[in-house]
């Protein structure tokens, strides 16, 4: 049965704290402000709250929801999060461990680790993960460890289907996490999670980062401790703002109600908070000149606090300016200034929709664009390239900026135009083959296979046809590798973009293998799928895909409060996006 916070009186305010209650997905709630206006004060509060400990200063009015989660305690994670560093290893022969106490992290912190440690290692073992967890139970362990291999220094991979390690090593791109035993003294048997890079280093937990630690740590408690109340203090100083971002995903995905507080910008203006409240003191009088003895007199009074809620972003920039320099009037004025530019922004590009289908030409830099960048991080230097929707060779162009120009390519374009002026372009470089039929290439003889934001600007059919395709011509060790951004630069005409996780979906369940890299640009996320085929083909159902991409959609159009030019842009994309699933369904878009 979960409790959840509705309200919250601070003594001397000017009014209430009001929180969302988790209905279909958690919620975030933000506390900013300068130091030494309660914020941390506040916190303390909520999770004495969830402790029992009653304090009639502070008016907390809760409610109870039956959702599967605990509400007799809190997850806190104080101003020090201690114990980050203790909870990425385990001393079995250690008997007298004992729980931490509330105000050094969350309760059930060993126990929690203890029960990763067996879905890791010893799923196989007797005795059941209660006992296992149980930490009384030493003797128990150590009847485990008879035929471990401290010394032979081998490290074991954990599950990569255990939910857990997926979180993880999503927030932690390009690490693995596995596992090891070690003797630190003589006899004396420890367990200690490792982190392995893709070029083999293997670096401890004792090694990782803060972030590292402090990202396993959340993860750790919020899959084992079912509380549904999360309380995070000054959480910029542990973890890098993507960090931040994930965990705060993952927090809303997990149905708990969250209160955290901050003084960084990315936090203030994160998509993953749903209530932004600002508090600072009230002016409380000065000093005398003459400085002079006084007698000690602890204070029972309740500072006067005003608490602003603020729900737009120009709220957001004048209240966030504060936290640097109250007195900074140019700053406030040049806050205002770009918000008028963001809403005259916003009308320019409902004003200036493209269309689909114009080939891009090659970047003028001498670097190449930033898709290209992630591309080349992946692609090798001799290979056999096919570039499906290629059009004027761009791709093939930027690569060789980044020393990629050992490749032969295989340009293929349906459009007839596109395709005459292409092979006219390069009829003199026996490297590059301008093509406009998939039997110009041999089956199963490419390595790599690229669509370069070629699937947005397709229907299902089309779709479906080119991962056939993609099954016959890659080699039996090739990639496809599929490009785009979620959402789209501009809301164009007859386009339906895809998240990389909705391509790794779809990939997934028709025998591939996945993985992604991304990288945030403008008000869109860049992204990279790199796919290997290892199952038999499949049926590509891109139709259900489309029904649930409009769902969501609608919801996006129906929701929006166009308060910023992000809202804006979402908008535009949620009814283009149902205009054109609704225009491929009913014949028109063909």
């Amino acid at each position: 049965m979960g409790r959840y916070v509705t309200s919250l009186r601070i003594p001397g305010a000017n009014s209430p704290i009001n929180f969302l209650v988790p209905a279909t997905r958690g919620t975030v709630h933000l506390l900013c402000g300068e130091n030494s206006v309660g914020k941390s004060y506040i916190l303390n509060k909520l999770e004495a709250l969830y402790r029992g400990v009653k304090d009639g200063s502070f008016n907390i009015e809760t409610m109870e929801k039956d959702d599967g989660l605990n509400g007799s305690i809190a997850l806190f994670y104080g101003k020090i999060w201690k114990q980050k560093d203790r909870c990425g290893s385990f001393h079995f022969t250690n008997t007298k461990r004992k729980e931490v106490a509330p105000s050094d992290g969350p309760v059930e912190l060993f126990s929690s680790t203890l029960r990763f440690i067996y879905e890791c290692a010893f799923t196989s073992a007797d005795i059941s993960i209660d006992t296992f967890a149980d930490m009384s139970a030493w003797k128990e362990r150590m009847e485990l460890l008879k035929d471990i291999e401290a010394e032979a220094k081998i490290c074991f991979p954990c599950p990569g289907s255990h939910p857990l390690v997926k979180q993880f090593e999503s927030i932690v791109k390009g690490y693995r996490l596995y596992y090891q035993f070690f003797h630190e003294k003589r006899d004396e048997i420890c367990f200690e999670f490792v982190l392995v890079s893709p070029d083999g280093y293997v670096s401890t937990q004792s090694k990782w980062s803060d972030g590292q630690k402090t990202v396993f740590y959340l993860l750790l408690n919020l899959y084992y401790q079912k509380s549904c109340f999360v309380i995070l203090d000054e959480v910029e100083n542990h973890m890098h703002p993507f960090f931040i971002s994930k965990v705060l995903d993952i927090i809303r995905e997990s149905g708990r109600q969250c209160i955290l507080s901050t003084h960084h910008p990315h936090v203030i203006f994160s998509e993953y908070v749903d209530r932004i409240f600002y508090m600072e003191l009230d002016e409380s009088g000065c000093f005398p000149q003459d400085r002079e003895p006084i007698e000690y007199r602890p204070t029972t009074r309740a500072f006067r606090r005003t608490v602003y809620d603020l729900e737009t972003d120009f709220d957001k920039i004048t209240n966030t300016y504060k936290l640097f320099d109250s007195r900074d009037m140019q700053l406030l004025k040049l806050s205002r200034y770009y918000q008028d530019e963001v809403e005259l922004k916003a009308y320019r590009i409902i004003s200036g929709m493209r269309t689909a289908n114009a080939p891009v030409g090659v970047t003028r830099s001498s670097l190449p664009d930033k898709q290209s960048q992630m591309l080349a991080m992946n692609i090798g230097k001799r290979m056999r390239i096919l570039d499906i929707g290629a059009g004027y060779g761009r791709i093939k162009e930027e690569l060789e900026k980044a020393g990629k120009s050992n490749a032969e390519w295989y340009l293929y374009n349906l459009d007839l135009e596109q395709h005459k002026r292409t092979e006219e372009r390069f009829s003199n470089n026996p490297m590059v083959h301008a093509i406009n039929t998939y039997e110009d290439v041999t089956d199963h003889s490419v390595d790599a296979i690229i669509l370069a934001n070629v699937i947005h600007e397709i229907t299902p059919p089309a779709f479906r046809e080119i991962l056939r395709q993609v099954e016959r011509k890659l080699a039996t060790d090739g990639r496809l590798y599929v490009i785009d951004m979620e959402p789209l630069l501009y809301a164009e005409h007859y386009a339906v973009p895809y998240s990389y996780s909705e391509i790794e979906e779809l990939l997934n369940g028709n025998g591939w293998a996945c993985d992604h890299d991304i990288m945030p640009h403008r008000f869109v996320t860049l992204y990279i799928v790199t796919a290997k085929k290892i199952g038999s083909a499949g049926e590509y159902d891109i139709e259900k895909l489309w029904e649930s991409k409009k769902n969501k959609a609608l919801a996006v159009y129906h929701t929006a409060e166009n308060n910023n030019l992000s809202d804006y842009q979402k908008t535009m994309q949620a009814m283009t996006t149902v205009s054109s699933i609704d225009s491929f369904f009913a014949g028109i878009w063909k």
